[in-house]
């Protein structure tokens, strides 16, 4: 008995490491991934303003040859853009919508059966039990 409850005992902490490392390996992937969003967005972002630039200074060319002033039109949606890019890639953007997904993920947790998030009832990859265990969360 004192053999096999140590045995035990070893599976079950073996279980655990295993677990742990398994959960710091995706923390680490997600926080990559995090990284590699926000590169991409200040990247684009740079490529947008010299677009939205050289729109600006062409549309003041073609002002100052005398030419109709709609030649500023192009800016106003590319104004709105920018602010969009520049947000993502400097701003607070992406804690924002952290936040909104976080209230996605618990409105959508509390409705039940109409869950968005469910699996189709003909699946192949889990029934709704396994489902449930999985996503289980705390009652509050």
């Amino acid at each position: 008995m004192g053999v096999q409850a140590s045995m035990e005992k070893a599976m079950k902490s073996n279980t655990q490491n295993m677990i742990e490392a398994q959960q710091k390996v995706a923390m680490r992937q997600r926080e990559m991934m995090m990284a590699m969003q926000i590169a991409q967005a200040r990247d684009f972002f740079k490529y947008y303003m010299a677009f939205t630039g050289s729109m600006a200074l062409l549309g003041t060319i073609a002002v100052a040859k005398g030419r109709s002033r709609a030649a500023f039109a192009p800016l106003f949606p590319l104004g709105f853009g920018a602010v969009y890019q520049y947000d993502f890639a400097y701003g607070n953007k992406l804690q924002r919508v952290r936040a909104e997904a976080g209230v996605i993920l618990d409105e959508n947790w509390r409705l039940g059966d109409e869950n968005p998030f469910l699996l189709p009832e003909n699946n192949l990859l889990m029934d709704r039990a396994t489902y449930d265990k999985y996503t289980a969360r705390e009652k509050l």
